[in-house]
């Protein structure tokens, strides 16, 4: 497969790739970008496109990244996380990493971020 196929839903963007996929869905100013697979350097950037696409989108006051399924992150997806939280919070906004379990919680906890990514302040409205 030539790079991730795109699959229009009604709940928003699928897309799915080898190792990860990534689906949006939006309620109100309340972005929800549920990820799944393994994330690493393979798919940073493009994961990083993704994320900063939709805090940048307008009406997007909070964008949470649900990342329940997620069995792997290494150091690159930590920095598109950071990145993402970053831009959010240049422009007022919130972006959240939500669900982490295992592997993936603990190597957030380990790297320092778990807490500033899983409680960002409240966005201004």
């Amino acid at each position: 497969m030539d790079g991730p196929r795109r699959d229009i839903t009604r709940e928003g963007v699928t897309a799915i790739d080898a190792t990860w996929q990534h689906k949006i869905s939006r309620n109100g100013d309340t972005s929800t970008i549920a990820l799944s697979g393994e994330l690493d350097m393979s798919v940073s950037d493009r994961l990083s496109q993704v994320l900063i696409d939709e805090v940048n989108r307008p009406g997007a006051i909070t964008v949470q990244a649900d990342i329940a399924d997620v069995d792997f992150i290494d150091s690159t997806v930590i920095n598109a996380f950071i990145d993402a939280f970053r831009v959010a919070k240049s422009h007022g906004h919130a972006f959240v990493v939500t669900r982490a379990r295992g592997h993936v919680n603990t190597v957030l906890a380990v790297s320092g971020v778990l807490s500033a990514l899983s409680n960002p302040p409240v966005p201004a409205r």
